[in-house]
């Protein structure tokens, strides 16, 4: 099983996350992280029975680096990304491969819109944009205005829909028409819950920007709102043309004793994709 590294790629990725920790003026109150999970963090995730994520944490719970792509021969994690924070709030990151650097990101906050600068290896240069709701909860990735040149256009945006604390759908939209050629690209998905207590809402909500790097292409498998993800439903279509409809199942199997997510059995269409299984440290 993999996931997607990239904040932008050909497809959004699709997350719940709150990306900056302040507060914006609003009577509505905050969602509510459910006992036990706050007393909880992931220290490692594996896929079938390999490292596949490992989280090491600072004084007040915000991951300071995150270590992935496990080399079984040389018992080493290939990636790193370290996360620069102010008074919490993570406001940048340095992603290295091998301990090189190739890319550092850059977050500045202002009202309820987040802009990611990133730089890579060599110069080149990229922005991404975030729209928070008045829970800072993101609500469009992207901008639902066209870009337009001398000889293209082009239009980018995810919106994400939320209820009872879950991201339950969305709707990703892109369009580009370039030298008299064109294409229009739409992908729809649908999420699905259980009724239990989500083991990860309080890592997600101490470290939200985590859920932009585990998140795959297809979606977010990881469950990152109040309750555990079941299924994740995926119409693609290309045009007026539906290219694919793809169902991702996941059994969630929780510990006797301590209640805690322990275990995660996925398929695609039914078939075995592999299992997930996690290690936990107790809060200090």
């Amino acid at each position: 099983m993999k996931h997607a590294i990239l904040l932008k790629t050909g497809v959004a990725l699709f997350v719940l996350a709150a990306v900056s920790c302040k507060k914006n003026e609003t009577t509505e109150p905050p969602i509510p992280i459910d006992p036990p999970v706050v007393s909880y963090l992931p220290v490692t995730v594996y896929d079938d029975g390999m490292p596949a994520d490992s989280f090491v944490y600072n004084d007040d719970n915000t991951v300071a680096k995150l270590y992935y792509y496990y080399n079984k021969d040389t018992k080493k994690y290939a990636q790193t990304v370290t996360f620069k924070y102010t008074n919490g709030k993570c406001v940048g990151m340095e992603r290295a491969q091998n301990d090189v650097v190739y890319q550092t990101d850059a977050l500045v906050y202002k009202g309820n819109k987040v802009t990611n600068y990133t730089t890579y290896m060599g110069g080149r240069k990229d922005s991404a944009f975030l729209t928070l709701d008045n829970r800072n909860m993101v609500t469009l990735d992207g901008s639902k205005d066209t870009l337009r040149g001398s000889d293209f256009e082009s239009m980018d945006y995810t919106e994400f829909t939320y209820a009872n604390g879950n991201l339950v759908s969305h709707l990703h939209q892109h369009y580009y028409k370039d030298n008299g050629s064109s294409n229009s690209v739409k992908g729809e998905a649908t999420y699905s819950y259980d009724d239990k207590a989500n083991t990860l809402q309080y890592f997600f909500a101490v470290n939200p920007y985590i859920a932009f790097i585990l998140s795959w292409e297809e979606g977010n498998m990881f469950s990152t709102g109040r309750n555990n993800l079941t299924k994740l439903m995926v119409v693609s279509t290309s045009g007026s043309v539906v290219k694919s409809t793809d169902t991702y199942k996941i059994t969630n199997i929780f510990d006797e004793k301590t209640g805690l997510l322990s275990k995660q059995q996925l398929t695609e269409n039914d078939k075995p994709m592999g299992e997930r299984t996690y290690r936990f440290i107790k809060i200090k």
